[in-house]
């Protein structure tokens, strides 16, 4: 099955639609030059254009529906994406979080992000009151002294 953009389909029926128009301006046309014209060849020709009118409306009524299960499809596809983007966001926030504390860090105050020479991160107060009884990183257990904080997001005071 061909796949087509919404743009593309509503291309070819703005075109399909000029077709149209011009076929009826031909007839007028043709109606103004030719007052000869009997009324059976008109009426033929109109239940011609008629029949055409009701083709392009049956297409144009296809098209909207296929617009519509498109935009139903976008949206499930979007609603399911959003989904898991929140599910992301979460385990994001459960892994920003103070491992002595617990808590999630902030970008100033006494609980701002800080990490050690290893490169794990805590909140200020919680590994300056960690170090001051240990010299290792509650991590890793790699050495480590309160000279060895260095500030993530902020200035030091």
């Amino acid at each position: 099955m061909e796949y087509k953009t919404k743009r593309q389909l509503i291309r070819e029926l703005l075109k399909e639609r000029q077709r149209s128009a011009q076929n009826v301006k031909q007839l007028a046309d043709l109606v103004q030059s030719n007052n000869d014209l009997d009324i059976s060849q008109l009426q033929e020709e109109s239940d011609a254009l008629l029949s055409q009118l009701q083709l392009e409306l049956k297409k144009n009524e296809d098209f909207r529906q296929r617009v519509e299960e498109q935009d139903l499809s976008m949206q499930t596809i979007i609603d399911c994406q959003m989904i898991d983007l929140n599910k992301k966001l979460d385990d994001i926030s459960e892994e920003n979080l103070c491992c002595i504390c617990f808590n999630n860090w902030e970008a100033a105050g006494n609980h701002r992000l800080v990490s050690l020479k290893c490169g794990h991160l805590f909140g200020e107060n919680c590994i300056f009151t960690f170090l001051e009884d240990n010299y290792f990183c509650p991590s890793c257990r790699q050495t480590a002294y309160i000279m060895d904080i260095r500030y993530v997001l902020g200035t030091t005071l």
